[in-house]
């Protein structure tokens, strides 16, 4: 069973942004699953940095929206994604060394994050970029 379900509500009505969206919410059910599965910390480190990686493709992505376009909460943006950042890179990094374990709340984290992140903050992007320009 999925951690995450994709539908319509988290739609912020931009096509390229709300699949990058999508494709994060399949990477961190990639990782749940393996996480439930009690696979090798070697795998969960692999989808973890895939995860890493998509999402910074993305920051980079949405950022670039936000300069080209003259969104005013571009900084506090670029904040947010910084602070999921800190965290993930803080993961990787005990995870390479072995020195945790993969807690449910690392999984609710991530869950909650993303989920909150797109109703409120990329939403708001969204109604700004629907916006004449």
């Amino acid at each position: 069973m999925a951690l995450l379900n994709w539908n319509s509500s988290y739609r912020i009505g931009i096509a390229a942004l709300d699949r990058e969206h999508c494709r994060l919410f399949d990477l961190i059910n990639n990782f749940h699953y393996a996480f439930t599965l009690n696979r090798d910390r070697r795998d969960i480190l692999k989808l973890l940095n895939d995860l890493v990686g998509y999402a910074e493709e993305h920051f980079q992505h949405e950022e670039a929206i936000m300069t080209e376009r003259g969104y005013s909460r571009l900084q506090y943006h670029r904040e947010i994604h910084a602070g999921l950042f800190e965290t993930l890179f803080s993961l990787q990094t005990k995870l390479e060394r072995g020195t945790i374990g993969m807690e449910m709340e690392t999984i609710a984290f991530l869950r909650t994050w993303l989920t909150d992140h797109i109703a409120e903050e990329d939403r708001a992007l969204g109604k700004f970029l629907a916006e004449p320009s």
